[in-house]
């Protein structure tokens, strides 16, 4: 047998040890122990594994280990690893690390599944995955899913190299994953490290630089344990979104970079943080909100902050000019050393429901409007029973108080 044809569907049931002495091209469905308590079967092939239909690998219930070894392996379409928490699904390739072509990781993968901790495992004998190619869809579920290296099992050893991630390619990260590079990372597609309500513990550490350009979300509403990204220095065209709950930290840890988004001092792209979240930067301010960016912070745990100064808007204290937009919801405080020029937009309490929100300049300031705008304003006036929401300019260090209030 060398082809399982689209309109064909081949099962192995706890079906003990079978071998392929050559190539093995599944066009249909490859299905081993799929069905609850099955388990134990291994599939040798001693040729390339060619998979363009669907690959189903063992159950959540699976009784006894289940492998399919090849020597190498080729796949445009979907593969499902789901193994127990006792027992492991194995898909063993004894070649260099690739998904048809080196380094290059194609298709869809899923190893392991929502909500639950299954030992699921893709090993290579060599070499890293570098890229995700467009398009492609790789997802890790729990502490016991990887992309191992044969060297270094039980851990996500063969994504070391990771480099890049191709415009529509996804990434997730759920559940207590862990994965580290040992260089930097761009990133054209989509990165989602636990998105899913409750789910938690996730990290990415890079040894080098995040450059941004796609979507990044860290953590979720209902964060259950805190999740780290970590990188040396930031570049940010993209989105980045970061949310966290009272009792777990979603945080983009930049050390050892200097306060920048690409531009030392200019945050750039689209930032949200939402529940206790931070951009935490080793040194330096940010000083500008460049034109066509957003920094939308949201409640009084939100924080662009310095290392030496944690839990406050430390990082913000030199900003002095907003070309683009700053959104403060909720209780936000930030307070600068100098003068704000403001020919964006600045929003305070904005939104229906959020009050108490203040922005203090060390000196006079150039402000379009309260709250960035005269609708803006207006609006807030509107909700004049909520708590309000304040900015305030200093003429000198020591002078009087100049404050303009717009009621929530």
């Amino acid at each position: 047998m060398h082809s399982i044809t689209n309109t064909s569907d081949l099962y192995f049931e706890s079906a003990g040890t079978n071998t392929v002495t050559s190539y093995l091209e599944n066009t249909g469905a490859l299905l081993v122990d799929y069905f609850a308590g099955e388990g134990g079967t291994t599939l040798n092939i001693k040729g390339t594994l060619t998979n363009t239909g669907t690959l189903y690998l063992g159950n959540a219930t699976l009784s006894a280990s289940d492998k399919v070894t090849a020597a190498s392996l080729v796949n445009t379409n979907t593969i499902y690893l789901t193994g127990s928490s006792t027992d492991q699904a194995l898909l063993d390739v004894t070649g260099i690390a690739g998904f048809g072509t080196a380094g290059l990781f194609s298709g869809t993968v899923y190893v392991g599944q929502q909500g639950a901790i299954e030992k699921s495992a893709i090993e290579f004998g060599s070499g890293q995955i570098t890229s995700l190619a467009a398009s492609s869809d790789l997802r890790l579920y729990g502490n016991e899913a990887f992309i191992e290296d044969s060297t270094a099992l039980g851990s996500n050893s063969a994504l070391e190299g990771l480099a890049s991630i191709a415009s529509g390619a996804t990434l997730v990260l759920e559940e207590k994953v862990a994965v580290s590079t040992t260089g930097a990372l761009a990133n054209h597609g989509s990165v989602y490290i636990d998105y899913v309500g409750g789910d938690g513990g996730s990290s990415l550490k890079l040894a080098g630089a995040l450059n941004n350009s796609g979507y990044i979300q860290l953590g979720n509403t209902s964060l259950s344990s805190s999740d780290t990204i970590t990188a040396s220095s930031l570049v940010n065209s993209g989105s980045i979104y970061l949310y966290g709950t009272a009792s777990a930290q979603a945080l983009l840890d930049i050390s050892p970079g200097v306060a920048g988004f690409g531009v030392a001092g200019t945050l750039s792209g689209y930032v949200q943080l939402v529940g206790e979240s931070a951009v935490e930067f080793a040194s330096g301010q940010i000083a500008r909100i460049a034109a066509g960016s957003t920094l939308q912070l949201n409640g009084n745990k939100a924080f662009i902050e310095d290392s030496t100064a944690l839990g406050s808007n430390s990082a913000l204290k030199g900003l002095n000019d907003v070309a683009g937009n700053l959104e403060m919801y909720g209780d936000v405080s930030i307070t600068t050393t100098g003068g704000l020029l403001d020919t964006g937009a600045i929003y305070l309490d904005y939104n229906g429901g959020t009050g108490g929100s203040t922005l203090t300049t060390g000196a006079r300031s150039a402000t379009a409007a309260c709250c960035g705008s005269a609708t803006a304003r207006s609006r807030h006036q509107a909700r004049s029973r909520r708590p309000r929401s304040t900015i305030r300019t200093r003429s000198s260090s020591t002078g009087p108080d100049r404050t303009r209030r717009c009621l929530t």
